[in-house]
């Protein structure tokens, strides 16, 4: 297992992702199998999976540094498939969303049930969730199946 800073290199055009992660072997096969970025998404899906090549850019054997080391090389590289130039921040969960959805967190606000109600809801299949292409932990479910749910039991 090697913890540290990557890129992924599109051969054909030389742009970039970069990223960090305490395992960059088990981040490289999710970045393949959830295409959790639509920017890199897109680029497989034009150029193919063999014009992706995984570049260690460095090893970090502190993952409190990971962060800072990411960041040295989002500001160094400018990579273009990167959503987001800050290191282990993700752009605003309203960024993921297209319209007619909401986040989980948001979903429990519109809704006025707690967390932990939500997670039972989604866990037992009354309100199904999609993932979204952006960002691979960030579900969302449609507004219309809460309101429906609700309006069950109200």
């Amino acid at each position: 297992m090697v913890a540290g800073v990557y890129a992924i290199t599109n051969t054909t055009t030389g742009e970039q992702y970069v990223g960090s992660s305490q395992d960059i072997a088990r981040h490289w096969t999710q970045h393949r199998q959830y295409a959790c970025n639509m920017r890199l998404r897109a680029a497989r899906l034009r150029d193919g999976d063999a014009a992706m090549r995984l570049d260690i850019l460095e090893e970090v054997a502190d993952a409190t540094q990971l962060a800072t080391r990411e960041q040295y090389h989002l500001d160094r590289l400018k990579p273009a498939y990167n959503v987001n130039l800050r290191a282990l921040r993700p752009p605003p969960a309203s960024d993921y969303c297209p319209e007619g959805y909401l986040t989980v967190g948001q979903a429990g606000e519109y809704s006025g049930l707690s967390s932990s109600k939500m997670a039972d809801l989604i866990a037992r299949g009354y309100l199904p969730v999609k993932q979204t292409m952006l960002h691979w932990s960030i579900k969302l479910i449609k507004r219309e199946d809460i309101d429906s749910l609700l309006d069950q039991y109200a």
